[in-house]
């Protein structure tokens, strides 16, 4: 967004503060621009729609121990630990799954979760024209690994 835009958000939100229409509160609520006046969430209809869904490889950026230091990072305790982790990362994709796949183009980084156990995966052998192919390393979440390998097995890529 341009500085002009969001100065005009900041405008147009301080009018509803000054005028006593803006609350904080446990849900969102709906105006109709139309009727100018407040929906009850019963009065919202969503038209059922069907995503776009796109699985999207993000190469493991080059990084070296110099990134680590002052990280909080409990999967890496020393820095050799990081050091050994990072070269098994080398070379590596994580694979992230979207159905907004318009938010791509200005993705800057990925999360990931100390809650969430990751593994690194290596295809061994994948279909012609397939989005993955043999020797490609993956970060996948583990739970949801085996949703990759079979949409691994059973898509081709679609450029």
């Amino acid at each position: 967004m341009s500085f002009r835009s969001e100065a005009t958000i900041a405008r147009e939100l301080m009018k509803f503060a000054k005028s006593g229409l803006l609350y904080r509160g446990s849900k969102p609520v709906m105006w109709s621009v139309v009727e100018k006046t407040a929906l009850a969430e019963a009065e919202v209809e969503y038209q059922d729609t069907t995503s776009d869904q796109i699985w999207v490889k993000f190469p493991v950026r080059d990084f070296t121990a110099q990134y680590y230091r002052g990280s909080h990072d409990a999967a890496f305790a020393k820095e050799s630990e990081f050091a050994e982790g990072w070269k098994q990362l080398k070379g590596a994709n994580v694979v992230i799954w979207t159905t907004t796949p318009w938010t791509i183009p200005g993705n800057r980084a990925i999360s990931f979760s100390s809650k969430i156990k990751y593994g690194l995966y290596e295809v061994t052998a994948a279909p012609e024209g397939n989005w993955a192919k043999p020797g490609d390393k993956f970060v996948l979440s583990a739970g949801l690994a085996p949703e990759v390998l079979r949409q691994q097995r059973s898509k081709t890529s679609r450029n």
